[in-house]
C-alpha cells in the first residue's frame, strides 16, 4: 500500500527518536525520587542527552513534506480508510495521523520552556 518513499517522507527518523526517547526517560526515572520528588535530580539527565536532542532537527525539518505527503494520499479513500481503521484498532482518540505525527515537534519545542520553568525553582546550589 505505501512504497518505501512514502514511509520516510511521511514518518521519517521518528523509530530513531522513538529509541532515544526511550533511553532519555529511563534515565529521568532512575534520577526520580519517589520519596522527595522536589529532590529530584533531572538536570544531569538533560545534559547526558543534550546531543541527542539533535535527532529531532530531522524530523521536524521533514514535517511539512511528511503533511503534504498525507494531503495528497489522504484524496485516495483507500488511504483514509486504512488510516481510520488503525486508529480504531488501536482504540486511539479522534485525530488525524497528521496531528499525531505534529506531537514530536511539539514535545522538542516544549522542553525549553519546561526547563525554563523548573530552573525558576531550582535551588542555587543545584544549578
Amino acid at each position: 500500500m505505501f512504497n518505501d518513499d512514502q514511509l520516510k517522507v511521511i514518518f521519517g527518523n521518528i523509530e530513531d527518536i522513538f529509541r532515544f526517547q526511550m533511553g532519555f526517560v529511563r534515565d529521568l526515572e532512575k534520577q526520580y525520587n519517589t520519596d522527595d520528588p522536589h529532590l529530584s535530580e533531572i538536570g544531569p539527565c538533560f545534559l547526558e542527552h543534550q546531543d541527542g536532542f539533535w535527532i529531532y532537527s530531522e524530523y521536524c525539518n521533514n514535517h511539512l513534506d511528511a503533511c503534504m505527503e498525507l494531503t495528497k494520499l489522504m484524496r485516495d479513500g483507500r488511504y483514509q480508510h486504512f488510516f481510520e481503521a488503525c486508529r480504531l484498532l488501536q482504540q486511539m482518540i479522534d485525530i488525524a495521523i497528521d496531528g499525531f505525527l505534529l506531537t514530536p515537534v511539539q514535545k522538542i519545542c516544549k522542553y525549553p520552556l519546561q526547563l525554563a520553568e523548573l530552573l525558576k525553582y531550582t535551588a542555587q546550589e543545584h544549578r
